[in-house]
């Protein structure tokens, strides 16, 4: 999956070498794949909706315009072939900018009218080739390489013929993203990061960069420091950490180099969790940012390529491991809680949100599962009374033990994927309640109870046959 998109109850999903897909998620539980449109036979690099229509560039055949007001039966409403390679996209307005990779070329579409986008205009940089795109208030921002890396600033106020008003040469290459934020634009490349001013877009000014071994590929900032996972494909680099209290001179001050390759960080009052290959999650002190060390470490079934916080809980994008949950409120004794099978492929990519955890798969799409730890509390008083499961392996039943008071209980159970797959209610708790659980595989389930005070409980069993 290279690019997705959100439109309501549907997703729009790029693959790779596989066209346009849509998936309809009105039930994030049971989303539903509901249409195929193969486009052309190599890369799409790009998608951009706007209203009914999604705009994608193939490498083969060139720009797309595809209707999708019926999204169950996209169709494809326009074809523009490009004389070369498009790798990205921008949108102002009306208006479509696909900068030319190898020509150096911005190619310029009248899109006011969706179906049948109109080529307006051509404008030559003399930069070489064109990457990374970015649109800030009336100012498009590239990113390419012409022997030396380079950005440039174009002024849209007349989109037809823009301008070129800046260019500023970088330090490093860039990796195709430009990130804008307030003054400032963040570009990251294979060996270091640049900042460059762009409080005036007429006035590009190169502020300062910071060099760093490998390439970045996770990043967490906070306060006066960015922490960051470096690696490449054959030596890993760890987690650099990078004084930027002072914009025009960051410096990295230490690094901590962790047993495996470091794909992904995450801080929190400070510690930084850590995705570290197939030595699991690594958690590092940074109170004191210049004597970094680790105080705690959970090896993990495979191989940890992502990490998102949502404290008290650490969702590791574990590779043919699915995601891992970890309690890291001790970040000395991190502990799995929970984990979620991912049935598509391997586990890249994570992502959590409100009631529910985004999978992302290789080659394979996205997985959608409710997040069973929404609003639990963890309440040692209850746990030491025995309240919850009698026992965690199972045959035909599960015994919960019951609170003393009286209260008004639900209980719903949970396959490994996050779906559920049963809901009761209980409104008479005392003593024990049977559950059959005769009619379910063997596998790995979750039961989670809730109070009417506003408890919640979670716990595993396995269901053996």
């Amino acid at each position: 999956i290279l690019y997705v998109v959100v439109d309501h109850e549907f997703v729009y999903l790029v693959a790779i070498w596989d066209g346009l897909f849509v998936v309809d998620v009105s039930d994030p539980i049971n989303p539903r794949g509901i249409a195929h449109l193969p486009l052309g036979d190599e890369q799409v690099t790009e998608l951009i909706q706007y209203g009914n229509f999604l705009f994608l560039n193939d490498y083969s055949t060139g720009l797309w315009v595809i209707d999708v007001s019926d999204p169950s039966d996209p169709r494809a409403a326009y074809n523009y072939e490009m004389p070369d390679q498009v790798v990205h996209l921008a949108k102002r307005n009306d208006y479509l900018f696909a900068p030319d990779y190898l020509r150096g070329v911005i190619r310029i579409f009248d899109i006011s009218n969706p179906s049948w986008p109109i080529a307006v205009g051509e404008l030559p940089t003399l930069f070489g080739c064109l990457s990374g795109t970015a649109i800030d208030k009336s100012y498009l921002y590239l990113c390419g390489l012409s022997g030396d890396p380079f950005v440039l600033s174009f002024d849209l106020t007349d989109p037809i013929n823009p301008i070129l008003i800046d260019s500023c040469k970088l330090t490093t290459p860039g990796r195709s993203k430009i990130k804008i934020k307030g003054d400032l634009a963040y570009i990251g490349g294979n060996g270091g990061i640049n900042i460059i001013d762009i409080s005036d877009p007429g006035q590009l000014k190169f502020i300062s960069s910071c060099s760093l071994p490998g390439w970045v590929y996770g990043l967490d900032v906070y306060g006066d420091y960015l922490y960051s996972a470096n690696n490449t494909i054959v030596e890993n680099f760890g987690l650099r950490i990078v004084d930027i209290s002072d914009p025009f001179h960051p410096k990295e001050i230490s690094h901590y180099i962790t047993p495996d390759r470091a794909f992904g960080v995450a801080y929190h009052q400070g510690y930084v969790y850590v995705a570290d290959g197939v030595s699991g999650l690594r958690v590092i002190d940074v109170s004191d940012p210049m004597e970094p060390f680790e105080v705690g470490s959970l090896t993990l079934p495979d191989a940890a390529f992502d990490i998102t916080l949502d404290y008290p809980y650490a969702y590791i994008a574990d590779f043919e491991g699915g995601v891992r949950v970890i309690d890291v409120s001790n970040p000395y004794q991190p502990q799995e809680c929970a984990y979620y099978q991912n049935v598509a492929g391997a586990t890249m990519h994570v992502a959590v949100y409100d009631r529910y955890v985004y999978i992302s798969a290789l080659f394979c799409g996205i997985q959608i599962c409710e997040n069973l730890l929404i609003g639990i509390e963890r309440d040692e008083n209850e746990r030491k009374s025995g309240r919850g499961l009698r026992q965690n392996v199972v045959r035909n039943s599960i015994q919960v033990v019951l609170p003393k008071s009286a209260e008004y209980l639900t209980i719903d159970i949970f396959n490994s994927l996050g779906q559920k797959i049963r809901h009761l209610t209980h409104s008479s708790p005392t003593g024990i309640l049977e559950i059959s659980v005769c009619d379910l595989p063997s596998g790995l389930y979750f039961i989670k109870i809730s109070s009417s005070k506003g408890k919640i409980l979670l716990e595993k069993f396995i269901v053996l046959r």
